[in-house]
């Protein structure tokens, strides 16, 4: 069978995305059982299943975590979100007949429809993993100059250190 990867951006997840799945075929209540979870949430409904996962985007130092839905039903992956709220399927969606060839087409369905989420899950967690890092490494900038390590491994704060250089260097020209 062909897999079908549907890409849908909504206004409002609940409401559009509870009926984008049941236009869909999904059976009633899915998006919702899945956006009761925190961050994240899972549901198995035999003949078809949910993910939610956090999609995390970094504006300035403000990290906003939106969901994303994966909904998997007979050989379609549907993915959901808050239209303007992530592009990171866009740039996908430009090379998605290829990266679909790619799946090996003697696998079973449901393998073909795990390597597509997989796939997905990677882009997304990539995507985190690059918005959060600027803040990781401001970070770490900033802890480097707060605090430093003495000769005998003791933390110091840079700014009292820099105060006792100040201080010693006028003690001796004094």
């Amino acid at each position: 069978a062909e897999l079908i990867w549907i890409n849908v951006e909504v206004e409002e997840l609940a409401r559009d995305g509870e009926l984008v799945s049941t236009t869909l075929g999904f059976q009633p209540g899915l998006v919702e059982a899945l956006l009761k979870g925190d961050g994240s949430a899972y549901e198995d409904r035999d003949t078809e299943m949910g993910l939610m996962t956090p999609m995390i985007r970094v504006q300035e130092l403000e990290v906003i975590s939106e969901p994303l839905l994966i909904l998997l039903r007979g050989n379609a992956v549907i993915t959901i979100y808050r239209r303007g709220h992530a592009t990171r399927f866009q740039k996908f969606g430009r090379y998605a007949e290829t990266a679909m060839k790619k799946i090996k087409p003697e696998l079973p369905t449901k393998d073909k429809m795990t390597t597509l989420v997989m796939r997905f899950l990677d882009e997304n967690n990539e995507r985190n993993f690059a918005g959060i890092r600027p803040i990781e490494d401001a970070g770490e900038r900033l802890s480097a100059k707060l605090v430093t390590v003495d000769e005998d491994g003791n933390a110091v704060a840079q700014e009292r250190k820099e105060h006792q250089r100040a201080r010693s260097g006028r003690a001796r020209r004094g």
